[in-house]
């Protein structure tokens, strides 16, 4: 089958179209449906300090450091909704995913028994209007290792 000059150029109009809007797809939000899906409080507590420090609802990533000997933590999150349903999942190396759901309008979790080095725990909120924010907030929690 052959294509007439026109479609070679239709197919180049198109690539050049992709590769401008890529940019600007890349940067939407990880929100889908409609409602405010943002928290007001986030707070990541041990022995009754924030390890997070302030609380930005517009940045998305944290680190905790816990202490030595630590071996729970409490999450606070409050959205910004307080019609919405806060969701934590807790996910640590070889282990399956803990899923924790904080009353309406949010509330604390106590988290026990942290294993050695990397965890990650992500904080999600679904507005009463159906919207999610799949990204959601992420807390990487680092705990001590200890070696010999």
């Amino acid at each position: 089958m052959r294509y007439g000059r026109n479609w070679s150029s239709f197919r180049a109009f198109g690539l050049a179209f992709a590769i401008v809007l890529t940019p600007a797809l890349m940067q939407t939000t990880g929100t889908c449906g409609l409602g405010d899906t943002t928290l007001e409080t986030l707070q990541f507590e041990v022995a009754g300090e924030n390890l997070i420090g302030a609380f930005d609802p517009d940045q998305l990533v944290y680190e905790a450091v816990l202490p030595e000997g630590a071996e729970s933590a409490t999450v606070i999150a409050i959205p910004a909704d307080e019609m919405a349903e806060v969701h934590l999942l807790r996910e640590e190396v070889c282990e399956a995913p803990q899923v924790e759901r904080l009353p309406t309008g949010g509330g604390e979790v106590q988290l026990e028994e942290w294993a050695p080095g990397h965890t990650l725990v992500r904080v999600f909120v679904q507005a009463p209007e159906g919207g999610v924010d799949m990204f959601g907030y992420h807390i990487h929690v680092i705990a001590p290792v200890a070696c010999e």
